[in-house]
């Protein structure tokens, strides 16, 4: 039930949305001063209006995507979704023997492609700072997603939906898959959405399986910072001793 709570809420935002951009357009258009005709107009073309509109929304899948995990690509399907369904608004307007202002189109298209398109991004930020905390919840086993395109995300939203309490998505590995040959403790692990090479190195996989060692300094790194302090100290006796200094 829950997973339908949010596209239920946004279908209900957007067509509230949509009716109060239509009639701001036409308070745009006419400077405040709008005359009866274009109100009876414009509640008359409110049913092609939203059809148009909210058939694209579904048809470019606004109500089934990560909001949380929101890109370029989701940017560019509201404004596909908007740009598609003026046109749609338009012709329909045209079929059906309706007349609107030319600019009152333009205006809605502008208007609906800016406040979905914040609403998104608003929901995409929401969601990350909530998200953000709840990274010491006990119990959640961090996933990486094999497949960082469409398979990716729907396997994504499926973990969302069905397994939220038990899992939390870390990143995506774009086709290839990582295997460690050893059995350990995640440390270290690149943040999502970097792009990678062959050979890269991910992360490091602590054989001792204790949690702990994930919030101290490695033993590898406490070997390379010494080596360097012995190193920097040796420097500096072998200037000291020929009369030199740092």
């Amino acid at each position: 039930m829950r997973s339908y709570l949010l596209p239920s809420i946004l279908f209900i935002t957007d067509i509230v949305t949509i009716v109060i951009v239509a009639f701001i357009s036409l308070f745009i258009r006419f400077d405040g001063h709008i005359e009866p005709q274009y109100i009876n107009q414009m509640v008359d073309a409110l049913p092609l209006l939203l059809i148009s509109y909210m058939l694209m929304f579904l048809i470019m899948h606004l109500y089934t995507r990560i909001w949380r995990y929101a890109g370029m690509r989701e940017v560019l399907a509201v404004f596909v979704a908007t740009t598609i369904g003026t046109a749609l608004f338009y012709s329909s307007m045209f079929v059906f023997g309706k007349s609107l202002p030319r600019s009152v189109y333009f205006i809605t298209w502008f208007l609906t492609t800016g406040a979905v398109g914040m609403g998104r991004m608003l929901l995409h930020y929401v969601a990350l700072h909530y998200s953000s905390g709840d990274d010491g919840e006990s119990g959640q086993v961090n996933t990486l997603i094999i497949g960082a395109g469409d398979a990716g995300a729907t396997i994504a939203r499926e973990i969302e939906r069905y397994h939220k309490r038990s899992r939390r998505v870390i990143g995506y590995v774009d086709e290839e898959p990582v295997r460690a040959k050893i059995t350990g403790t995640l440390r270290g692990i690149l943040k999502t959405g970097l792009i990678v090479s062959d050979h890269f190195k991910l992360a490091d996989v602590d054989a001792r399986c204790e949690e702990s060692h994930c919030y101290s300094i490695s033993d590898k790194s406490l070997a390379v910072g010494g080596g360097v302090l012995e190193a920097v100290t040796a420097w500096d006796y072998e200037r000291n001793k020929d009369g030199k200094h740092l």
